[in-house]
């Protein structure tokens, strides 16, 4: 049996009416994706969105409530809303 993966975490950012998204390239396709990422070992998922917020988009930010959670080809996801810190 395989090992479950822990959750990723995604970051709903909303700033000005704006929401913040990673444009990515790959394959000679272009898509965007909410800023966010894996919780490594002896991390909440709260720590690792606000960790993935400063790695990928050079923010901090403070994560609020947990909009949701998906499970996708096996992976759970967990969607919070955040906000810049200030």
């Amino acid at each position: 049996m395989a090992e479950a993966r822990p959750a990723r975490v995604r970051l709903v950012i909303v700033a000005k009416g704006r929401v913040a998204l990673i444009r990515r390239r790959r394959a000679g396709h272009t898509y965007y994706v909410m800023p966010g990422g894996g919780v490594e070992p002896g991390e909440t998922f709260v720590e690792a969105g606000e960790r993935e917020a400063m790695e990928e988009l050079g923010v901090e930010v403070v994560c609020e409530e947990l909009l949701a959670e998906e499970h996708r080809k096996g992976e759970r996801f967990l969607f919070y809303r955040a906000h810049h810190r200030r």
